[in-house]
């Protein structure tokens, strides 16, 4: 099997070369596309310039950003990350084995990762909207399956049957505080320009407050401490926004 690669970069300089360090064992093509990157991120990239196919785009959502990254792939099969996501070695040589025997994998078979979520540098047991672990898939045939066009909590469609790959891969999302607000901000906007909730200050209230206890108690957050009650807060802060008039 044919293997690419597709990474999603933006002011990445604090995990890309790990996450570098870990896929160029694969020895696959590797797909980059930054949008708009303003730290270090170009210049690691540069030191990759003739093992790594860069590509520059404004970001809209993720959905629309992965799909692009997939369309410059030579191959059908893709392993798509993002650059805050750090594979374990055990995650590696399973794909390395996947690569190896490919007759196991018919085309509408898809890999699920195990994803661990970590918040400002703590592992977690939830992060809106995933709870931590969780398995999303990311290594499909692209010819067949894509992700869908949701602007937020995006997913891949058009598959028959999914396994989880072995190992785990560390998402390091969210470094500081001012991040969490950005984001929190961003897919707020997203949503609302989406045009599709109901909104009205008492939805936004009793959504809120059940977010909170959902995400806290019910997601065991508290066994966070002090950055699950952030975690919780930022869900809770998050419904209130997204359904206020």
């Amino acid at each position: 099997m044919k293997l690419s690669v597709c990474i999603l970069t933006f002011n990445s300089d604090q995990t890309l070369g790990q996450l570098l360090a870990q896929v160029m064992k694969l020895e696959q093509e590797v797909i980059v596309v930054d949008s708009g990157s303003s730290d270090k991120t170009l210049e690691i990239l540069a030191g990759y310039e003739d093992r790594i196919h860069v590509s520059c785009r404004p970001y809209k959502c993720h959905s629309d950003q992965m799909n692009h990254a997939t369309s410059l792939a030579s191959n059908d099969w893709v392993l798509c990350l993002d650059s805050d996501e750090l594979p374990s070695d055990s995650f590696i040589k399973a794909v390395q084995n996947i690569i190896e025997d490919p007759g196991q994998y018919p085309r509408g078979r898809v890999g699920r990762i195990r994803r661990n979520w970590f918040v400002l540098g703590k592992k977690v047991h939830a992060m809106y909207p995933c709870s931590s672990p969780d398995f999303v898939v990311r290594l499909y045939d692209r010819t067949i399956c894509r992700f869908n066009d949701s602007v937020v909590d995006d997913k891949v469609i058009g598959f028959d049957e999914d396994f989880v790959i072995e190992g785990w891969v560390d998402h390091h999302t969210f470094e500081t505080e001012a991040a969490m607000a950005r984001k929190l901000d961003a897919y707020v906007r997203r949503v609302k320009a989406n045009g599709n909730e109901r909104r009205s200050w008492l939805k936004a209230a009793g959504s809120a407050t059940a977010a909170f206890w959902k995400w806290y108690f019910v997601k065991k957050a508290f066994l966070d401490g002090g950055v699950g009650l952030k975690t919780a807060k930022y869900a809770a802060r998050y419904s209130f926004l997204k359904y206020r008039a």
